[in-house]
């Protein structure tokens, strides 16, 4: 049984969502259901789950489309506006991760064994730059063509920290930590920072603990969602 068959077992929830997302996004998801390599398979979980939050909350929403030569995983055109969802699933190293996918499959992994018992703001500083290639690679799409983008961040296979819902709403609240994350990140380029905050819309994001997933809007983007948008992003349903 590969990782992404055992993932199915162990959490019928991820599996009910794809059988719901297959039939509107059959071809998009034959690709990545070709794809072998597991730690791919581990993240296409991660497009399901943000697939299926988006489906239930925007119209005229794709997978995995080709735009100008890119493939970002979701887009959407909801009220005038063209949205880039692109999720980034945060792992261990891969050697980690592999072993980690290997307990799995052999019903040993226990999920919270290894968790941090103490986190700070300070936890989040290593991801930073690997969020942020995001906006990077999809920066002249929004510069040039008008398009939003929204980063989906899954923290929940993280090998130590322990990020729930209020820490995330914290961590990422780009307003009023910009000043702090330039001085204490001293491998932060600011160029790239300062784009970074410019240009993503705002973040979904599955913490380790806490709310399943939730929107958090960026207030400095230069490209924000309309109020309309942000409201049905955070859409109880």
């Amino acid at each position: 049984m590969d990782i992404l068959e055992k993932i199915f077992v162990n959490k019928p929830e991820v599996k009910h969502q794809y059988d719901y997302l297959q039939p509107f996004y059959k071809n998009g998801f034959r690709k990545s259901e070709k794809d072998m390599n597991q730690i791919n398979r581990v993240s296409f979980v991660s497009e399901i789950r943000f697939g299926y939050y988006l489906h239930n909350r925007l119209e005229n929403l794709r997978y995995d489309p080709i735009i100008l030569g890119k493939t970002p995983d979701w887009v959407s055109e909801v009220n005038s506006e063209k949205i880039l969802f692109e999720v980034k699933q945060l792992n261990p190293n891969e050697e980690i991760f592999n072993e980690r996918i290997r307990l799995v499959k052999e019903d040993k992994y226990n999920e919270f064994e290894q968790l941090k018992k103490s986190y700070s703001i300070r936890d989040i500083f290593p991801y930073l730059p690997k969020i942020m290639q995001k906006e990077y690679f999809y920066r002249d799409l929004i510069v040039e063509e008008q398009f939003k983008l929204v980063i989906c961040i899954n923290f929940s296979n993280l090998k130590y920290e322990f990020f729930t819902d209020k820490d995330l709403i914290d961590y990422l609240d780009l307003k009023n930590n910009y000043e702090y994350f330039l001085q204490a990140v001293n491998y932060l380029d600011q160029n790239s920072f300062e784009n970074f905050c410019n240009n993503v819309a705002g973040f979904l994001v599955i913490p380790c603990f806490g709310s399943d997933i939730f929107f958090i809007e960026n207030e400095i983007s230069l490209h924000k969602l309309s109020p309309a948008t942000v409201k049905l992003l955070k859409k109880q349903i």
